[in-house]
């Protein structure tokens, strides 16, 4: 008999796509857009702004007049950014059954903040949380749809966040550059179509079916893609699962209101970091701006650096900073410095560190998990040698004379057989958890209550 199970094409992708290289490679690429920026940025400060009479020199500022406490309540942002998230999925696992532990559901989180960051459009954030979802032992199919509603309230919180900028404070919208504003209203554009898109697949199934049809008919027709058939059956498989996402809701109706809640704290608790930046600068020259004023503002930057499609935003977050803080700072000497240094600080808390904490995160639970996939594996090995890597062969080998327990999916030790009896074989969920690698869709897997 064989223990473990072969594994698939499209887990193999999965695995190589969150494999360490594969992650440095990201990493890699996210470090040179990063630099790219930011020597971009220094070198082109006074052309971006029409300042040439305030050229940047990081070294003219008071490095001793930072107030560096007023930099752990914007830490204490970033942690409750990422719980937001973390929370959301926690309760909606446990509305699915399957309940998992608020550790678990950060890595998840961590995973989905992170390969957002790494990846163009953020297109891989939710395969990647999904992945670490299923392997945990919550179905495919019960993951996307957790992920899609996720992202779905993820999407109207952002809607919600520019409505709410507009109504604080108009004026800062109308202040800004035009293209200051055309960024921010192609971001608030980019997320409507996409929330238009998403409640049509979960609330108009019998047109979003249609319009595919339609759609991919077309396509073939120009040769842009080949197998229509197939391309439909799939396009109707991630529309069911809208409708599973669906369900959770129409299950669970007091569960909206939080989790839209939570959705939206996500994105909100970034905006006071820029504020708790410049009060931790009073003490190199910059001048008290209200809360309002720089919660307001970053609000539409949030939007703004949305609309393009590089990972985290970086380049369109960094200029939207500049052009509109440097604003506010006009008339304090080195402007065009503490403007520059705001946007290190700001975006190093609310961006970088997250993304080197989440990454963190993500990273130790791959290695911690693929370590313990290994010594499954092993373990299932040594059970090969005992009874032999193939059934056909049990006639012609010895009888061994060892006691196994076989542990049921719930954890329940099997007893021996009585003498004389055979050996209870190990069930295919066994088998599976002797790899580490239980199909996402089989028999419900109860929560790990060590993590």
């Amino acid at each position: 008999m064989q223990f473990g199970k072969k594994k698939t094409p499209e887990k193999d992708k999965a695995e190589k796509m969150l494999s360490a290289r594969s992650q440095f490679a990201n990493m890699l690429f996210v470090l040179v857009i990063l630099a790219a920026t930011f020597i971009f940025l220094f070198t082109n400060f006074n052309k971006l702004l029409k300042t040439s009479s305030d050229p940047v020199d990081l070294g003219d500022l008071n490095y001793a007049g930072l107030r560096w406490w007023w930099l752990i309540p914007a830490l204490a942002c970033l942690a409750i950014s990422i719980l937001s998230e973390a929370v959301n999925l926690w309760l909606l696992c446990r509305k699915v059954g399957f309940p998992r532990s608020l550790r678990q559901t950060t890595v998840y989180a961590s995973s989905d903040i992170y390969f957002s960051a790494i990846t163009p459009s953020a297109t891989g954030g939710q395969p990647a949380a999904a992945y670490y979802m299923t392997k945990s032992g919550v179905p495919l199919s019960l993951s996307t749809a957790v992920l899609i509603l996720n992202v779905t309230l993820y999407t109207i919180g952002l809607l919600f966040i520019s409505a709410l900028a507009f109504l604080l404070n108009p004026g800062i919208f109308i202040s800004f550059t035009t293209s200051q504003k055309v960024f921010v209203l192609v971001g608030v554009g980019f997320h409507a179509i996409l929330i238009a898109i998403c409640l049509v697949c979960m609330f108009s199934r019998r047109f979003i079916f249609w319009l595919g049809d339609v759609l991919f008919g077309l396509l073939a027709k120009l040769h842009i893609v080949k197998n229509k058939e197939e391309r439909i059956a799939a396009f109707r498989a991630s529309v069911a699962t809208y409708q599973s996402a669906l369900k959770i809701v129409r299950e669970h109706r007091w569960l909206l209101p939080v989790l839209f809640f939570n959705s939206i704290l996500q994105r909100v608790a970034l905006a006071p970091i820029t504020y708790f930046v410049f009060l931790a600068m009073g003490g190199m020259g910059v001048s008290h701006m209200s809360f309002s004023r720089v919660f307001t503002t970053q609000l539409y930057c949030i939007v703004g650096a949305s609309a393009l499609p590089t990972p985290g935003g970086a380049g369109l977050a960094e200029l939207l900073h500049m052009g509109v803080f440097y604003e506010a700072m006009k008339g304090i000497p080195n402007a065009s410095s503490l403007c520059m240094f705001s946007l290190l600080l700001s975006r190093g808390i609310s961006s970088y560190l997250a993304i080197l904490v989440c990454g963190t995160i993500a990273t130790v639970h791959h290695l911690r998990m693929k370590q313990a996939e290994l010594h499954r594996r092993q373990a299932g090995l040594a059970l090969e040698e005992v009874y032999g890597a193939d059934d056909t062969d049990t006639d012609t080998k010895p009888e061994a004379d060892v006691t196994v327990q076989v542990v049921t999916p719930r954890g329940t030790p099997t007893p021996a057989a009585p003498d004389g009896a055979d050996a209870p074989a190990p069930t295919d969920m066994t088998a599976a958890l002797a790899d580490g690698t239980a199909n996402a869709d089989a028999a419900p897997v109860p929560p790990d209550t060590e993590n």
